[in-house]
């Protein structure tokens, strides 16, 4: 098996690649995770409304779960399609 090469081994510029990448999976993870969050926010939010149908003072609470949710999934979804640029290009 051959030995990884040292950090110091590697050009400045792979260091500042190795770097970037390993910034970008780490926003694509917190972002997944921010959506999963608010996914089960969302759904805890549905379980609470017995026949799906909210209160008045709910349906406030309702659209800003579901704004976050959307919110959340959309800044997944960039997070994911920069980290795919960076690696395709």
């Amino acid at each position: 098996m051959a030995a990884r090469p040292s950090v110091s081994s590697v050009p400045m510029r792979g260091r500042r690649n190795l770097a970037l990448a390993a910034r970008l999976h780490k926003e694509v993870a917190l972002a997944t995770e921010r959506a999963e969050a608010a996914n089960a926010a969302f759904h805890a939010l549905m379980r609470d409304i017995p026949s799906n149908v909210p209160h008045p003072d709910g349906s406030q609470r309702l659209h800003n779960a579901s704004r976050e949710l959307t919110v959340a999934r959309q800044a997944m979804m960039e997070a994911t399609l920069r980290l795919n640029d960076f690696l395709n290009h």
